[in-house]
């Protein structure tokens, strides 16, 4: 697994927070943590395109931030 940090420009709040945490443990993910103040998730999977693909789906567009 590896490790990623993903930029999610329209989260704004713990609604949008509570959202995002009920798609991606839907989709089987676990090992992860959001952060609302600075619009980022942090998340270890082997499935990056599918959670970007999950959180596209549910109206958050988000992009891998290069580190």
């Amino acid at each position: 697994m590896a490790k990623y940090k993903i930029e999610i420009p329209d989260m704004h709040c713990n609604h949008c927070k509570m959202k995002i945490d009920a798609a991606l443990r839907e989709a089987g993910e676990r090992d992860f943590e959001i952060n609302v103040e600075h619009k980022v998730l942090i998340i270890e999977t082997d499935n990056l395109d599918t959670v970007l693909g999950k959180l596209e789906n549910i109206g958050y567009p988000a992009r891998k931030v290069e580190e």
